[in-house]
């Protein structure tokens, strides 16, 4: 009986966790490399800031596959302290948070996320904020804004890559609108240069 019993929570558990999020079929462009699973060995590397990641240069991909890698950028696990602004859960089941550098109103943000397939992360974000996110999102600002640090894999959203053209005006768009791309975001989110997905989060001290 006993036996059934843990079986019983074991398989439950599962179900609970993606009600929280539930995925609603849309949005899985790429999916192949959104859900890598951690390197290993697992590298060590040095922590930066959003106002790093917001100096990559953000290049313009002609042929989008599910599978293949940009270059050598989407090789490497980034790891970067910053201070959370938003939490929510995305349509396709991901855990999507917005940091930026502090808790200002004008802070820029990058996005990272955290697939279904790391459940120990989304946990451990759970942990540190609050509890489960929800659809229309959670906002940390100004002395609220959570500190924590992240690694995981570097990824360029493609999804929401802009065509070098504007259908509407004929012109060639400039090279900032096209690293901020379009819908991708919040109107702070100044790259399509992610982490994704994130591998391993703990609390950060200033």
């Amino acid at each position: 009986m006993k036996t059934a019993i843990l079986i019983a929570v074991l398989v439950a558990t599962p179900r609970i966790a993606a009600a929280q999020c539930p995925d609603n079929g849309a949005d899985h462009g790429r999916h192949a490399v959104k859900t890598r699973s951690a390197p290993s060995p697992f590298p060590s590397v040095d922590a930066i800031e959003v106002a790093d990641v917001l100096k990559f240069l953000v290049p313009h991909v002609g042929t989008i596959s599910d599978t293949a890698l940009v270059g050598t950028e989407e090789r490497q696990i980034l790891h970067v302290r910053a201070f959370v602004r938003l939490f929510k859960c995305e349509a396709d089941a991901d855990y999507h948070l917005e940091i930026a550098d502090s808790g200002a109103a004008n802070a820029r943000r990058i996005i990272v996320e955290a697939s279904e397939t790391e459940p120990a992360v989304r946990s451990r974000l759970e942990a540190m904020l609050g509890g489960a996110p929800s659809k229309k999102g959670r906002p940390f600002d100004g002395a609220k804004a959570v500190p924590i640090e992240l690694w995981g894999w570097r990824f360029l959203d493609l999804d929401h890559q802009s065509a070098l053209v504007d259908s509407k005006t004929h012109r060639r768009r400039t090279m900032a609108q096209l690293k901020k791309g379009h819908a991708h975001g919040s109107a702070r989110v100044g790259t399509l240069w992610e982490v994704h997905p994130i591998l391993r989060v703990e609390p950060w001290t200033p």
